[in-house]
């Protein structure tokens, strides 16, 4: 608008595989007044008053995943226009308020990039066209996440008929964000979006949305590229949480009914697991089997072990003492859930871990 140290251990231990996704039209759904301008590309709004749009990406996302998005955005040709775009992680598929809000605001929870080309004073807008990350839905700057700094070097104008690279990498692991514009990084900042804004909920929907008041310009956004690195390492609240002794449910570590082999789909949390142990050398960890009712008791029994046993020897392939390693099967004992479905059933087929420091 213009008129802590053991987490950087952990963060070091963090090697990632990069897995690009491809970008198709069709993955998007427009609100408002946007629509498909063809290829990758959108029209947000045009130079006409009163207007609001939002491109939304229709499967959501897992903030405990590293990721880099890479837009080509058109902030219209007027400087005088307004107002500018906006770039939201929420858990809905749902538009804010047009105009200053623009798109943005009044979304409760979300977090948004903002880039405002008008200044509304009663806003604490910076004169200049200018970038910050904000909050659920709250447009005024003292209530902003970061500071506002300039769009461009030298607080040009970004209103220039000109397309421009915005550049957003997003790592859970030290709850960086970090904003670059034609290859210049703009603002990185430090906050965890996952605890404070969406009180422990990772996946929701990213989308760029725009709007006009009674100032106009035109807005457009090409989507260029989508990256996801999967981190091998827990984000540092669940770290917290394992280390400090809580009992944690190994996610995605399931087995098919009677079967005690791991599955692939278990090695990306087994793998965190693995790496929080070695960034954890005082602690020992107790693993527990568990299974549904399904069969006798005493062969319940023995499958939780050997389900329990999987989970160690696999840690142990990975570099961690079987000294640190105690395994225990407790059958169908211990349901979390009913076993009245299919679904509950699998729940039940469960590996809990616990951390421990052992007493000398």
């Amino acid at each position: 608008m213009k008129p802590f140290a053991p987490f950087l251990f952990f963060f070091l231990l963090c090697f990632c595989v990069a897995a690009q996704k491809a970008l198709r039209p069709s993955d998007f759904l427009t609100t408002g007044t946007a629509y498909s301008s063809g290829n990758d590309c959108f029209q947000l709004t045009a130079p006409v008053i009163w207007q609001g749009g939002t491109v939304w990406y229709r499967e959501p996302i897992d903030l405990q995943e590293s990721f880099e998005m890479e837009l080509k955005l058109f902030f219209g040709c007027d400087d005088e226009g307004a107002d500018g775009m906006v770039f939201i992680f929420h858990p809905r598929l749902r538009d804010g308020f047009q105009g200053e809000g623009i798109g943005f605001g009044g979304l409760n929870p979300a977090l948004g990039i903002e880039m405002d080309t008008y200044m509304n004073p009663h806003l604490a807008d910076p004169e200049y066209d200018h970038l910050a990350v904000i909050k659920n839905g709250r447009m005024h700057h003292s209530l902003s996440i970061s500071k506002a700094v300039p769009l461009l070097p030298g607080s040009k104008n970004i209103e220039d008929c000109k397309n421009h690279r915005v550049n957003i990498k997003w790592n859970p692991v030290n709850t960086n964000l970090r904003i670059s514009i034609d290859g210049s990084l703009r603002l990185s900042t430090n906050y965890d979006i996952i605890g404070k804004i969406f009180r422990g909920n990772s996946r929701v929907y990213w989308g760029i949305s725009s709007a006009t008041g009674g100032k106009y310009n035109t807005h457009k956004v090409c989507m260029e590229k989508l990256e996801f690195a999967k981190s091998t390492v827990y984000d540092k609240n669940t770290a917290a949480r394992i280390r400090s002794g809580e009992e944690y449910t190994l996610k995605g570590v399931d087995f098919l009914s009677g079967k005690t082999s791991l599955q692939q789909s278990s090695y990306d949390e087994l793998d965190k697991l693995a790496t929080l142990l070695k960034a954890s050398p005082d602690h020992h960890i107790y693993i527990k089997g568990h299974t549904d009712d399904v069969g006798s008791a005493s062969a319940n029994q023995m499958i939780s072990k050997k389900r329990a046993d999987a989970v160690r020897d696999y840690l142990i392939q990975k570099g961690i003492s079987k000294n640190r390693i105690k395994s225990a099967g407790l059958g169908e004992s211990n349901p979390k859930f009913k076993n009245n479905s299919p679904e509950n059933r699998l729940k039940n087929r469960r590996v809990d871990v616990m951390l421990i420091i052992p007493k000398a």
